[in-house]
């Protein structure tokens, strides 16, 4: 099965913004760590707060609020998105932000290959990496499945002649010339 990682990455992206918005709209637009210490403490049944995307911004909270005043913006939160998006997720990031919603098989593949689709060695993997390994692992299902067949297995059909009365003299002519006699 062909797949991209833009599937995997939206589903992280979107997942962590629509918590943010939960989180911001009853924070007047900003998130702060005491509100999501708040969060975490409180069960909620409101959907769009996901423990493990409340827990993945209270953890990275430091490198989300890049201009250290103790608060997540709007503005933080885009330009931790399109980090994100760009230089790729971590295994662990994979592992709480995209694994939440039961089983993926794309997730389950990336983080089984997590070390194979990483080519450039960085720890992170980029929706290019993942493409890119999906398209090696269909080329190698094919190659698989049709190197087997070699061209004298394969049938050769050939157009009957204007000269042929019918089926059975067109497939005396077929059979003669696979056999290497050309009359």
């Amino acid at each position: 099965m062909s797949y991209t990682g833009k599937g995997l990455f939206t589903q992280a992206t979107t997942a962590l913004s629509s918590t943010f918005t939960a989180l911001a709209e009853s924070n007047s637009g900003a998130v702060t760590m005491q509100s999501l210490k708040n969060a975490i403490s409180k069960k909620t049944d409101d959907t769009s707060l996901n423990t493990s995307f409340i827990s993945y911004l209270s953890t990275n909270f430091s490198s989300i609020d890049q201009n250290g005043d103790g608060t997540i913006d709007e503005k933080d939160m885009n330009n931790f998105l399109d980090t994100m998006s760009r230089k790729g997720m971590t295994y662990e990031e994979i592992a709480t932000l995209c694994a939440t919603n039961g089983s993926n098989s794309l997730v389950n593949t990336v983080l089984t290959y997590f070390d194979e689709i990483d080519k450039n060695g960085d720890g992170r993997v980029t929706s290019e990496e993942i493409t890119a390994f999906s398209m090696e692992e269909e080329r190698d299902k094919l190659q698989d499945e049709f190197g087997k067949f070699k061209p004298t297995s394969m049938s050769i059909f050939y157009e009957a002649d204007s000269s042929a009365d019918d089926w059975t003299s067109v497939m005396s002519k077929a059979n003669r010339n696979s056999m290497g006699n050309n009359s």
